[in-house]
């Protein structure tokens, strides 16, 4: 089963082959992916160990099994010379992420099943219902404390398009970005203030 759910752990810079050595070489990976699905709804005590697996994906010799503190090391241990797609998903990310994994595995599961009872993804599962389309909830909070936001940049130099870190992360560009000019540039009217009006942190709902 392993195999068959480790399409979700290829984030930004870390690819599938890397993640099913991980799983391969640990038995409690394999226990935490083998027990993707067996319920609907996912718990808290597996998203603890998706949160120190993904830190241990991203860096093998760390000590913590927090993806926002993790992020914070690499940080500093570059200097900050690094971008946003370096970085492992926050913890809120993350956590929409595993509970939509584990609501797909769980249908997977039944597939044998001549009519399994399927609850709606709206019911817990990360997704939301708008204008009768369905749509990923990627966050239910700011990807960062707004100290950091204000402090974000990207360095494109012809056009902030869907692979600029600013457009990614759902931040209008600022002064501090290369281009001075581009379509993402906050509206003088702006107040800069977001619909997600709250940090991130590792204990994120």
């Amino acid at each position: 089963m392993a195999g068959d759910i480790v399409f979700w752990v290829s984030f930004g810079g870390q690819g599938k082959i890397k993640s099913l050595n991980l799983i391969n070489k640990s038995h409690e990976y394999r226990q935490l992916f083998t027990s993707f699905g067996q319920e609907w709804h996912f718990t808290e005590n597996g998203f603890q160990r998706v949160r120190a697996f993904t830190c241990a994906m991203y860096c093998s010799s760390t000590n913590t099994k927090l993806v926002n503190q993790l992020g914070y090391e690499m940080f500093c241990a570059k200097n900050g010379d690094v971008s946003s797609g370096q970085f492992p998903p926050c913890s809120n990310a993350l956590r929409q992420y595993a509970h939509r994994a584990n609501y797909q595995a769980a249908i997977w599961q039944r597939s044998l099943e001549s009519s399994p009872t399927v609850p709606s993804p709206t019911d817990g599962h990360r997704w939301n219902l708008l204008d009768r389309q369905l749509e990923i909830c990627w966050l239910t909070g700011a990807p960062a404390p707004e100290v950091v936001l204000e402090l974000m940049s990207c360095r494109c130099s012809r056009n902030c398009d869907k692979d600029c870190p600013c457009v990614m992360n759902g931040l209008c560009c600022t002064p501090a970005c290369k281009l001075q000019e581009c379509t993402n540039m906050q509206d003088d009217d702006d107040d800069g203030s977001s619909d997600l009006d709250e940090s991130d942190s590792d204990s994120d709902e």
